[in-house]
């Protein structure tokens, strides 16, 4: 074959990839729907979420800024059409008036790579309303109760391990401060043991915190699984067990549950919480085994979801309202002085009032508002017309409700980079439609584990304030650099704050 013969065979072949590539480009446009001109394989985005570590949520708020007037701005995931929805009309519609059509997320899903991928979040359908009505179990108000009492037990283990820490440097590194105490609330209240996080001791608790750093905070592994799990799902699910240390986190999680099931029958030992759950999922599984596998490693994924879902969320909620205190000091205050006129010193809580406190409320309201999760997705189970429009979806069409995007938009909350937990008086929420804040979503997809939560990092704050002053000091650094995770928000650098007894 001649030069120009491969010439022409490279240009025909460049012409049907480059057709391939472009197929879908005009779906919004056919539809009337504005947005972003789609760029092939998003190559100027890619190279700035590669080199210039672009935050998934500004990347987001860019296109939903880009586009005021609309309830609707379609854009490109490669060469996936996504719909925004940024109306607060459709966006009830979608999450709970017809949340029954679009009950699946907008994720794929690769078992065989990453056994998490087994729990709730990332399950569809059936399986999906099956493993809620189960899960559910662990956050009755009973099991509430229990576990108010388990957090009280973790915290007073908290203040002794601060205490002693404060006595070798008042400058304290709290990502692993916080890390440490939820990672022992977890343990005492979920799964029944103590992980020892908040002692000297070599133990399974290290294990438990670097497992969740790597899978949620290093930019580079979560962006590379996301372009894999997104792009490549079937050759992902296919390799990625060896990968981003995916087999060691299975291996231990399950070997983790094995043996703690293990010994509880051989001692015939009983505790109401997650781990005596997944043993009756096993003994009895009812119409769940009719649709998947009721393995070990099945029920160590659902360890591992609640883990990083419980875990991670109420550790950074906690963290990022402690560096909006430190920068904040009349709020802190404030808080402290309601905090303080409640309880007494060494006063403790009673699990009826813990929600009495309107000012604290305020305050963590504000801080998800300022540091959400980056969006919800949802996946159509059915084509679908949104009422009152002339657009109709397909079937399986990916949604995104920015959430970032809708926090930080100043018609909604003026000066939205400003931490201000007035925002959320009374009067203030009541002024605004309840679409307008999304922290744990809303419907039938709705975070089981919101009011644990909730307790978890409220408790952990009264402790805090109660007997200690935050500050910044030379360590702190200030400019919040987000990472590349597209579903938190917490910054790369570690937050370094001064820690002060008050008595």
């Amino acid at each position: 074959m001649g030069n120009f013969e491969i010439l022409c065979g490279f240009g025909i072949f460049s012409f049907l990839l480059y057709c391939y590539l472009t197929a879908t480009f005009n779906f919004w446009k056919k539809r009337g729907i504005p947005g972003p001109k789609p760029v092939l394989l998003m190559f100027n985005v890619m190279k700035d979420f590669i080199f210039k570590n672009l935050f998934v949520g500004k990347f987001l708020k860019d296109i939903y800024d880009a586009y005021e007037n609309t309830p609707f701005i379609g854009f490109f995931y490669l060469q996936e059409p996504i719909l925004m929805i940024k109306d607060p009309k459709f966006i009830k519609d979608v999450l709970i008036k017809d949340s029954s059509i679009f009950y699946n997320r907008d994720l794929n899903s690769c078992p065989k790579a990453e056994s998490s991928h087994h729990f709730l979040f990332y399950a569809s359908g059936l399986k999906a309303q099956l493993l809620k009505t189960k899960l559910s179990l662990a956050f009755t108000p009973n099991k509430y109760k229990i576990m108010f009492c388990s957090i009280l037990e973790s915290l007073e283990r908290f203040d002794d391990y601060l205490e002693e820490l404060l006595s070798k440097d008042d400058c304290v590194n709290c990502n692993n401060l916080i890390n440490k105490l939820t990672a022992d609330m977890f343990g005492r209240g979920f799964i029944g043991i103590d992980l020892n996080t908040l002692t000297k001791e070599t133990n399974k608790g290290n294990t438990f915190l670097k497992y969740t750093k790597d899978a949620m905070r290093t930019s580079w592994k979560s962006l590379i699984k996301t372009l894999l799990t997104n792009t490549v799902p079937q050759v992902y699910n296919l390799f990625g067990y060896y990968m981003f240390d995916n087999a060691k986190m299975t291996e231990f999680f399950t070997d983790l549950a094995i043996n703690i099931m293990e010994q509880r029958k051989k001692h015939a030992t009983s505790k109401h919480d997650v781990v005596r759950l997944l043993m009756e999922i096993k003994e009895n599984p009812g119409k769940l085994a009719e649709i998947t596998d009721i393995t070990d490693e099945f029920l160590a994924a659902q360890l591992i979801g609640l883990f990083v879902a419980g875990y991670e969320t109420s550790s950074t909620t906690i963290l990022n309202t402690l560096y909006e205190l430190a920068l904040n000091q009349n709020i802190q205050d404030k808080l402290r002085e309601e905090i303080q006129n409640n309880y007494n010193k060494n006063q403790k809580p009673e699990c009826e009032d813990i929600n009495n406190l309107s000012y604290l409320d305020a305050v963590f309201k504000e801080t998800l508002r300022k540091y959400p999760v980056i969006n919800i997705g949802r996946k159509s189970l059915s084509s679908y017309t949104f009422k009152d429009t002339k657009l109709t979806i397909p079937k399986d069409q990916n949604i995104i409700i920015p959430v970032y995007a809708i926090h930080h938009d100043p018609k909604i909350y003026p000066n939205p980079e400003v931490y201000d937990p007035e925002r959320f008086t009374k009067e203030a929420i009541q002024s605004r439609d309840p679409m307008h804040y999304i922290s744990f979503g809303y419907g039938s997809r709705y975070c089981i584990g919101e009011r644990i939560g909730i307790l978890q990092t409220k408790l952990a704050l009264i402790s805090i304030l109660q007997k200690y002053k935050i500050d910044v000091c030379q360590k702190t650094i200030t400019s919040y650099i987000f990472p590349t995770s597209p579903f938190i928000s917490i910054s790369i650098n570690p937050i370094i704050l001064k820690i002060t007894k008050i008595y």
